[in-house]
């Protein structure tokens, strides 16, 4: 797989982050804890939960296989998200920068959320992370129109207008 593409893959995906992030910073308190029977409840907690996931595979992936969800804080404001968000990010363009053919062929072994061991070829959580963004914020967004709020436009097209006419 070319690494390139996985590395503008993420870089999509930092984006898509930050979209959502600005999205719902305007909100109030009762907005982003209103229930919806979408993603994880709330938008809060959809995106908490989206920021921890990337997260969780970045600590897997360098430093503890068997990190779990349950061992991360809770992150219950926009702001908390956000700037966990922001290092988790750093963090994996740092390990995207230095991806190479080994790694990606390397298979990580862990335990599941439910305590089950699962082993993974390395590229397919790298490509994970990024489908599950994608899924996910496709969810937040929905919690977004359904609150009356606006709606990003997170799909790849916007992405690559945007990062070719910057430069």
């Amino acid at each position: 797989m070319d690494i390139s593409a996985l590395q503008r893959l993420h870089e999509w995906r930092i984006w898509m982050d930050g979209r959502l992030i600005a999205a719902a910073t305007p909100l109030g308190p009762e907005q982003l804890s209103r229930p919806f029977e979408i993603g994880q409840g709330t938008l809060i907690k959809t995106l908490e939960h989206m920021g921890k996931a990337d997260e969780i595979w970045l600590t897997r992936l360098t430093r503890r296989p068997e990190a779990q969800l349950a061992e991360m804080p809770p992150r219950e404001t926009v702001a908390a998200v956000g700037a966990a968000w922001d290092a988790a990010n750093a963090g994996w363009r740092e390990y995207l920068a230095r991806l190479d053919a080994a790694e990606l062929k390397r298979t990580l072994r862990g335990k599941s959320g439910a305590g089950l061991p699962f082993e993974m070829p390395v590229l397919d959580v790298v490509l994970h992370v990024a489908v599950h963004a994608s899924y996910t914020a496709a969810q937040a967004n929905n919690i977004l129109r359904h609150l009356g709020a606006k709606v990003e436009d997170v799909n790849l097209a916007p992405f690559s207008r945007q990062s070719r006419l910057q430069g």
